[in-house]
């Protein structure tokens, strides 16, 4: 068993009034195995309680896997995503229409990556910081390689700056930590931006198999407003991205003016009769899939497609899973016999289910290039799109 942590409660409002979702033998995504060697695959699955809070409206997991372990397979580099990239060039429109560059003279980017968002910027008297674990980028960026946890904001204190983090906050194991340092950190006239996944957009789209040991909690305006509000900040302005099935952005500042936020309140039933209909709509898929009795190839070896397996387990005995990211070719899931192979090994009569299926704009273009190669049979599993 992985080395582990349990959630007793919840981290917004400490409230133990839960709807939970059992996940027997959760897979772990962002695992590639070597077809050509032997594997004690066991290793590579988890029970894991995806757990909502009715009190505040988050979800959160219970169980909080080592993130040394979780993490030691890290393949995610934004630039090399075009869901990753469209939600940046996204969040950076969000920004621009809420600030002036002109009056900050720090732009701090926590969980930067590869920095690939500040090349959205041409920002020449600006100073760039990107605090990463895995930072990497350009000489005029400062890279700081720091987990969360351990990193330290008060020496921008003076700096007039902007804040930012995309999709990071619902990797961390306390958020209150980040908040509270960022908060810190600020003085009044500072901004903050966040984007991170909605739990209001993943009910509404009924993506549950979004859900991944790697985020530990799921936000709603609700419950982000509240932890904001805890360490003195309030949001000024908000949106959702549904390209993503579901980002949340929100901009906030140290400020005693907060915009009056109109809550979508959900309820226990509300995510229980979600989840039932998910956990429907695959099992039927799965049924008539399997009755076909006609032999299928995915496309697309993205990071979730062990998830997307767990809730449609026909999908574990594909042919092939055809790719076009050479790293991956010859190797295989854990929860998937099918081996990862070149696109140049599709053929037109192949019967295609896409397979990558974690943003719209990926599900899409996936779809798009398939009927201009000429694929006669495609099936695409979401539900909503």
């Amino acid at each position: 068993m992985i080395k582990h942590k349990i959630q007793e409660k919840c981290i917004v409002c400490n409230g133990k009034e839960t709807e939970d979702i059992n996940l027997p033998k959760y897979p772990i995504t962002e695992i590639f195995l070597e077809t050509s060697k032997n594997h004690d695959e066991k290793q590579f699955f988890e029970d894991q309680i995806y757990q909502f809070c009715v009190k505040c409206n988050h979800a959160y997991l219970k169980k909080i896997l080592d993130i040394r372990y979780v993490y030691q397979n890290y393949w995610t580099t934004t630039s090399a995503s075009a869901g990753a990239i469209n939600c940046l060039e996204n969040f950076s429109k969000f920004i621009n229409s809420n600030t002036n560059f002109e009056n900050f003279s720090s732009f701090i980017d926590i969980g930067g990556n590869d920095s690939t968002f500040f090349k959205l910027y041409n920002l020449k008297d600006t100073k760039l910081i990107n605090i990463d674990p895995n930072a990497s980028g350009p000489e005029n960026v400062i890279l700081i390689k720091s987990f969360f946890d351990d990193m330290d904001l008060i020496e921008f204190k003076n700096d007039s700056k902007i804040i930012c983090s995309s999709h990071t906050i619902e990797h961390l194991e306390d958020p209150n930590d980040l908040i509270s340092k960022i908060s810190a950190a600020m003085k009044d006239d500072d901004q903050c931006f966040l984007q991170f996944p909605s739990i209001e957009k993943q009910i509404e789209y009924l993506r549950f198999d979004q859900i991944t040991h790697q985020h530990l909690n799921l936000f709603s305006l609700k419950s982000i407003s509240l932890i904001l509000k805890k360490y003195g900040l309030n949001i000024k302005n908000f949106e959702y991205d549904e390209s993503l099935y579901g980002t949340l952005r929100v901009f906030c500042k140290k400020s005693s003016e907060a915009k009056q936020l109109s809550f979508v309140n959900i309820d226990k039933e509300i995510f229980k009769n979600a989840y039932e209909d998910f956990y429907n709509y695959y099992g039927k898929l799965n049924d008539t899939l399997s009755n076909l009795q006609i032999d299928f190839s995915g496309f697309g070896a993205g990071l979730m497609v062990p998830t997307l397996a767990y809730n449609l387990p026909f999908i574990k005995n594909l042919d092939f899973i055809f790719e076009e990211n050479t790293e991956k070719f010859n190797k295989k899931f854990p929860n998937i016999n099918a081996q990862i192979v070149s696109i140049d090994n599709m053929k037109k009569n192949s019967n295609i289910i896409i397979t990558s299926v974690s943003t719209k704009i990926s599900n899409r273009n996936i779809y798009n290039k398939l009927s201009k190669l000429g694929i006669k049979n495609i099936i695409n599993p979401i539900l909503i799109n």
